[in-house]
């Protein structure tokens, strides 16, 4: 299959050799463009530094601090870092469930991207933390995809696309336009399944058993035969 990888470049790059691997044609399409913001951590001491994700993990940000993050990748990141890995949760929510199990408030330096969802220091806050948030990455829109993957999805030259998160599907959705609801959509976790039939209608939707990439790829094998498309 034609499939277009919507994630960072620095990731997607990742990605497309797995799709390559597995006898697909990736095109690289991604939504959003990451860049550093320069902004400046706190001295401190904190307790803890905080990580949903491992591009906070920039060496400018290392701190004598254990480090509890989101995800093995985040983790792996830290400990590249420099950092003493201390609890790992598959989501936010579950991490802010296991720090606040201990009853005495602590401090903690966050590392985050500018846009996020903010339940993980609104949660730990309200529970007495002291969370000093520093947005160390930004991920803008892009404005347009390049003309040949537009022309490609016009002449119906791409069999499918995948999503990562809510917000990127949302991106999708806006530059794919009218196509949108002739493509497979295949989606990370249910939440982004959810955004792809609501947007433009579209109809082929498939959904990982489990918010990993191996899942996904999985999702992909088993449902190449059912859409009635070879791989290249």
């Amino acid at each position: 299959m034609r499939l277009l990888v919507t994630r960072p470049v620095d990731e997607a790059a990742r990605t497309a050799a797995r799709l390559t691997a597995l006898g697909h044609e990736p095109v690289l399409a991604p939504v959003l463009d990451i860049a550093p913001t320069g902004a400046v951590a706190p001295a401190g001491p904190f307790d803890l530094v905080i990580a949903t994700s491992a591009r906070a993990l920039l060496p400018s940000y290392t701190v004598e601090a254990p480090l509890v993050c989101v995800g093995e990748k985040t983790a792996a990141a830290g400990r590249r870092a420099g950092f003493s890995v201390a609890a790992t949760a598959p989501d936010a929510e579950r991490l802010a469930d296991a720090l606040l199990k201990d009853a005495s408030p602590r401090t903690a330096l966050y590392l985050a991207g500018q846009e996020r969802r903010a339940d993980l220091e609104t949660r730990l806050r309200a529970a007495g933390w002291r969370v000093d948030l520093v947005e160390v990455y930004a991920a803008r829109p892009v404005a347009a995809w390049p003309r040949d993957i537009m022309s490609a999805l016009a002449e119906g030259g791409i069999d499918g696309i995948l999503h990562y998160s809510p917000r990127s599907a949302e991106l999708a959705a806006k530059l794919t336009g009218e196509m949108w609801p002739r493509l497979a959509h295949f989606c990370l976790s249910p939440a982004v399944a959810r955004i792809c039939a609501r947007c433009a209608g579209a109809i082929t939707i498939f959904t990982a058993s489990q918010p990993t990439e191996e899942c996904l790829m999985t999702l992909i094998g088993e449902h190449r035969a059912s859409l009635g498309v070879k791989t290249t």
